[in-house]
């Protein structure tokens, strides 16, 4: 299937694909905010305004907003891709990554930042996708399995910003642990 954007989802992957990515000038064609980018379910709300509140989020700019968040991530959380059970105390896996394990794997660091960012009063969306940066050859990059990740879209300057507060070593440790399972050599991306 195609995506509107025009990119490409496979339902039944095979072992091996062979294709050329191209960029050209310009962003992503994305639709501005909605209503339900500034949501924070009623289940999360808790924990996320209590964190917005000790970061001093609300009234401030955009860019500090996402400073904060981001100093939070760096400095008192680390990534893991072993994740405990979740406290019977904590009334949803994610309020534990924030309070309890400050540990997880980019779907935590994502949402959570996705999360912040709205309570912020920013327009946020979680995206998931591939960090391809294993290269080949020339300019060939290898993609896999392992290479899934997710990260924050947030609207900021009126345009979409990628914003990834996973700690950068998820690379390498899921590099470690992860699947060998070649999906693509992608030819061109960048260019």
């Amino acid at each position: 299937r195609r995506s509107r954007l025009g990119s490409t989802s496979v339902e039944t992957a095979p072992g091996f694909m062979r294709y050329r990515a191209h960029r050209g000038p310009g962003a992503a064609v994305e639709s501005v905010p909605g209503d339900a980018d500034y949501l924070v379910p009623p289940r999360e709300k808790e924990t996320i305004s209590a964190i917005a509140a000790e970061l001093g989020l609300h009234g401030i700019e955009a860019a500090e907003a996402r400073r904060r968040i981001g100093r939070l991530f760096a400095e008192q959380f680390y990534y893991s891709t072993w994740l405990e059970a979740s406290s019977p105390n904590a009334p949803t896996p994610l309020a534990a990554f924030l309070t309890k394990t400050h540990a997880g794997h980019c779907e935590y660091f994502a949402s959570a930042t996705t999360l912040l960012l709205r309570e912020a009063g920013i327009a946020a969306r979680y995206a998931t996708g591939f960090s391809v940066q294993e290269k080949s050859s020339g300019d060939d990059y290898l993609v896999r399995d392992r290479h899934a990740h997710a990260w924050t879209r947030a609207w900021i300057g009126g345009a979409w910003v990628d914003i990834d507060n996973t700690p950068p070593q998820w690379f390498a440790i899921e590099g470690g642990n992860g699947s060998a399972n070649l999906l693509a050599v992608a030819r061109g991306i960048g260019r």
